[in-house]
C-alpha cells in the first residue's frame, strides 16, 4: 500500500500558511441582535408587501389592457366596483411598505448599535 499525503493549494501565491485565513465574524448577542433581527423580519414584510402592490397593480393594469386595446368593441367595460377594490388594496399594500420601512428606520437610529460584541457563552 502507499502512503499519500494532501496538501493545502495555495491561490497562486507561494505560501501555504493557513494562520493568515481570515476568521469568520463573532454573532452579535444581545439587544443589538434584536435590532437586526427586527430590520430582516421588518424588510422581509415590506418585500411581501410589494409583491402583493406589484401583483395587484399588474391585475388592473392587465384588466385595463385588454379594454384598450379592444378595437372592435368585444369586452364589457371594466367593473368599477372590482377595480375601485383593487385599487384599495394595492394603495392599502403601498402604503404598508412606506409603513413598516418607516419603522425600520426609526428603530435602527434610535438605538446605538456599535456597542461592545457580547461572546456566546
Amino acid at each position: 500500500m502507499t502512503d499519500s499525503t494532501i496538501t493545502t493549494a495555495a491561490d497562486g501565491g507561494t505560501s501555504t500558511d493557513l494562520s493568515t485565513q481570515e476568521t469568520p465574524a463573532e454573532r452579535v448577542y444581545g439587544f443589538a441582535r434584536l435590532r437586526e433581527s427586527e430590520v430582516y423580519h421588518l424588510m422581509g414584510l415590506a418585500q411581501s408587501a410589494l409583491d402583493e402592490t406589484e401583483h395587484t397593480v399588474r391585475t388592473v393594469h392587465d384588466m385595463a389592457a385588454a379594454r384598450w386595446l379592444d378595437h372592435k368593441g368585444t369586452t364589457e367595460p371594466l367593473d368599477k366596483d372590482q377595480i375601485s377594490r383593487l385599487l384599495t388594496d394595492a394603495y392599502q399594500c403601498g402604503s404598508k411598505v412606506a409603513t413598516v420601512t418607516d419603522t425600520a428606520i426609526q428603530h435602527w437610529l434610535q438605538e446605538d448599535l456599535s456597542t461592545e460584541r457580547i461572546p456566546f457563552r
